[in-house]
């Protein structure tokens, strides 16, 4: 195993530039860019999911997760509105699956890092 070896000069400088980058992310322009997010997969999973009675596809939704500061948002199904979320997408012994959540998130996971990553880029570097 290769050894490495680095010396950190100025870390008090180093701290205070951190400390700036963070302030910068003002929380209340960070949270737009996670409901962006959790929006795209909403929308992805809406577009798979298969269509009978429509509940299902409209119970998918985005909500924001407890009281997080910046906020957490997430796409979600509301169980009681389509208790039978995980069956249609994992299958039963008597039906196969029809899965929808996660192709949809492996479809759009790239397109909301990009989304959150371009966000924070530009809120840090004040661009």
């Amino acid at each position: 195993m290769a050894k490495f070896r680095f010396r950190l000069k100025n870390v008090a400088e180093v701290d205070r530039q951190i400390d700036r980058a963070i302030r910068r992310l003002d929380h209340d322009q960070v949270g737009p860019l996670a409901r962006q997010g959790a929006e795209v997969m909403a929308n992805e999973a809406r577009s798979r999911v298969p269509r009978d009675s429509g509940l299902l596809h409209d119970s998918i939704h985005t909500k924001r997760q407890g009281v997080d500061d910046p906020p957490v948002w997430l796409a979600a199904v509301e169980r009681r509105q389509a208790p039978h979320a995980h069956l249609i997408e994992l299958g039963t012994v008597n039906m196969q699956p029809q899965p929808f959540w996660r192709p949809a998130f492996d479809s759009v996971h790239g397109e909301i890092v990009r989304i959150l990553e371009g966000g924070l880029r530009r809120k840090v570097g004040g661009r």
